[in-house]
C-alpha cells in the first residue's frame, strides 16, 4: 500500500509559520506526494498566512478563512475535502 496514495494529512493553521513549517517538512521528509489540507485562520499581515499560501500545489491543498475558526471547525472543514481511504489529523507543532 502505498501512504501518497491513499493517506490525507489535514493539519489547522492560526499564526505558526514557523511551527507548521516544521511540521510540513517533517511529513514530506518521509511523505513527498502525500496529500496535505492545510485550513489556515491566520491574520492577512501575518507572516504565516503568507506562508500557507506559497504551499498550494498538486499535493497541498490550502484553505484560507477570513478568521481564527478554531481547531475543531478548521478540522471539519479539512476534512470534508479529503478524497483518501483514511487521513492523518496532525497539528502544527509535530516533528
Amino acid at each position: 500500500m502505498n501512504v501518497n496514495e491513499v493517506v490525507t494529512g489535514v493539519v489547522v493553521s492560526h499564526n505558526t509559520k514557523d511551527l507548521l513549517h516544521m511540521a510540513i517538512t517533517s511529513v514530506r521528509k518521509h511523505h513527498p506526494k502525500m496529500k496535505i489540507i492545510v485550513v489556515d485562520g491566520s491574520d492577512e499581515n501575518d507572516p504565516c498566512c503568507t506562508y500557507i499560501k506559497g504551499l498550494a500545489d498538486v499535493n497541498t491543498r490550502v484553505f484560507h478563512v477570513k478568521n481564527n475558526i478554531g481547531h475543531g471547525k478548521g478540522l471539519c472543514l479539512g476534512i470534508k475535502y479529503v478524497t483518501t481511504p483514511y487521513l492523518l489529523v496532525f497539528d502544527s507543532d509535530i516533528e
